[in-house]
């Protein structure tokens, strides 16, 4: 399994569905309108203007649409072009049995990006966790056979990869964790302590940081924001970059933001909450006491 392949198919997904919803936006054309034209809803519509991955679509739709929008011949054949890198899988498509509905995008995007900014308040984020800890959390729901949980334990690691991996380069993260994080026994003391450790492990690498924000601290702006990740991304071949993205987890359902208004309010928190937390090293300090305490137990 190649878990190299940084770029995936989210970027040239994004970046046409992007330059698609541009040119019907410029053409006057209502969404319906689109729709009928090559013969889908308007719900796929919307979706492949916001380069969802579950929707599959082949060069007769960008033909007929770029027909529909009266663009050259020379932009619908780069179009076509960009369509045909859309359908690079990556190497999470092996785990499509265990990819929860709507992550997948979540993990196209993580493997893409260059940077990451990680705010967490409750549990140990996917990219730091062990595998005893991640088991105890995808099989707490229950109903998962022993099976189903070792294959999304298994997803969890490899997304992992991405922390070490040399081509594409690996992604700046960032991290800052609330202190319940730490206090919170997930599968017992001794995992736990274990889970801590292994955070700190995975803190000395050169393009990883971790912060921890305590509750001596007092209020931050974590606590009225919850958890998001800000995800910034390379240039691409062509020159077009895709924008930054915040992330956050909902209960009813994941949400992608990526109007600069918006990802810039995120990125303030984000600032403020640095400033709330302790540096690396203390961090450091902070995690190990953390576990020496539930070692004691």
């Amino acid at each position: 399994m190649n878990t190299s392949d940084g770029a995936g198919s989210s970027v040239p997904r994004r970046q046409l569905g992007r330059r698609l919803r541009a040119l019907r936006e410029k053409s006057g054309m209502r969404a319906d309108q689109v729709a009928d034209t090559i013969d889908v809803s308007r719900q796929t519509l919307w979706r492949m203007e916001n380069g969802d991955p579950s929707v599959k679509y082949g060069r007769a739709h960008i033909e007929a649409l770029c027909r529909a929008y009266q663009v050259d011949a020379q932009t619908t054949a780069n179009f076509v072009a960009l369509a045909a890198e859309t359908k690079a899988k990556g190497w999470w498509h092996a785990y499509g049995d265990v990819i929860p509905e709507g992550f997948e995008l979540y993990v196209d995007l993580e493997a893409a990006a260059s940077s990451l900014r990680w705010y967490e308040s409750e549990l140990v984020p996917g990219l730091l966790q062990t595998p005893a800890y991640a088991a105890a959390i995808v099989g707490a729901p229950g109903g998962r056979d022993e099976q189903e949980i070792a294959r999304r334990v298994e997803l969890r690691m490899a997304r992992q990869k991405v922390l070490t991996r040399t081509a594409p380069q690996a992604p700046r993260l960032e991290i800052i964790l609330n202190e319940a994080i730490l206090r919170r026994p997930v599968g017992g003391a001794v995992l736990m302590a274990a889970q801590l450790k292994h955070i700190n492990d995975i803190g000395h690498l050169p393009n990883v940081v971790i912060r921890v924000v305590p509750f001596a601290f007092g209020f931050h702006t974590g606590i009225t924001m919850g958890p998001f990740v800000i995800m910034d991304f390379p240039r691409v071949r062509n020159g077009d970059g895709e924008p930054a993205t915040v992330y956050v987890d909902g209960f009813t359902g994941d949400l992608y933001l990526d109007r600069p208004s918006e990802v810039g309010r995120f990125a303030e928190g984000f600032n403020e909450l640095a400033n709330r937390s302790l540096n690396e090293a203390d961090s450091r300090v902070f995690l190990a006491r953390a576990a020496e305490e539930l070692q004691q137990r």
